[in-house]
C-alpha cells in the first residue's frame, strides 16, 4: 500500500492488486455506505457482512472483492469507524489507519494547522489503474 496527497485533504492509497484493495476497505467501506441496515453506521464482523452480501449475488456466492475496484471515505467517517472497530481490526485495516493517521496528522503538525477531519478530508483507495 502506497499513500500519495494528490490535492489538499485528499490522499490516494493505491494498492497491488484489487484483492488486496478490497479486503483492505471492504469494512470501512460498508461501515460508511452499506445498503444493509443491520451494517451502515454500526460494528460487524467481515463475517457477517459476507453472508449478508452473498445471500443477494446469483448463486449466493461472495464476489466483493471482483466486485469494487475503488473506495472513497470521508475522515471524519475513518475516525468513527476507527473508534468503534478499535478492538477487532484486521491487520490490514491497522495498516491502513496507521498510515492515516501519520499521513494526515504529520502533515498537518508540521505545517502548524488544525487537522480537520470533516468532510473535507477523504480516503481513496484503488488498486493502481
Amino acid at each position: 500500500m502506497k499513500v500519495k496527497p494528490i490535492y489538499p485533504n485528499l490522499y490516494l492509497y493505491t494498492f497491488p492488486n484489487q484483492y488486496e484493495l478490497a479486503s483492505t476497505f471492504i469494512r470501512l467501506q460498508e461501515f460508511y455506505e452499506s445498503p444493509y441496515k443491520e451494517i451502515k453506521g454500526k460494528y460487524f464482523t467481515s463475517e457477517n457482512f459476507m453472508d449478508l452480501y452473498a445471500k443477494d449475488q446469483k448463486d449466493n456466492k461472495f464476489t466483493y472483492f471482483d466486485d469494487w475496484n475503488g473506495f472513497n471515505i470521508p475522515g471524519d467517517i475513518v475516525l468513527k469507524f476507527a473508534q468503534l472497530f478499535q478492538n477487532d481490526l484486521t491487520k490490514k485495516e491497522k495498516k491502513l489507519l496507521c498510515k492515516f493517521m501519520k499521513t494526515t496528522i504529520h502533515q498537518k503538525f508540521y505545517k502548524r494547522e488544525l487537522v480537520d477531519f470533516s468532510q473535507s478530508l477523504w480516503l481513496i483507495g484503488n488498486n493502481g489503474f
